[in-house]
């Protein structure tokens, strides 16, 4: 385990469902990702995300901002192994 993360942090990383969009932002508030929530690993301080673009992102809660984000997309198709198509 991180020796610095807070349990707010460790919570929170806790309370995140599978499936649950999110709202990745830089130290500027700049949005960086959204995407769905596919991995967490709470002790370790990341989870893992596919984008609307259908990549995989690892985010860490010491270096992004993570919010709660309402899903606006409608997946069309899946176009190949682990990816989705996004309208």
């Amino acid at each position: 385990m991180k020796d610095d993360l807070t349990h707010a942090a460790i919570s929170f990383l806790s309370s995140l469902q599978l499936g649950e969009w999110v709202e990745v932002l830089d130290n500027r508030n700049v949005v960086q990702w959204r995407g769905a929530i596919e991995e967490t690993a709470p002790e370790l301080g990341v989870a893992w995300l596919r984008t609307e673009l259908g990549e995989r992102r690892l985010l860490d809660i010491q270096e992004h901002i993570v919010k709660r984000f309402r899903q606006e997309f409608q997946p069309l198709q899946q176009s190949g192994p682990g990816y989705i198509v996004f309208r």
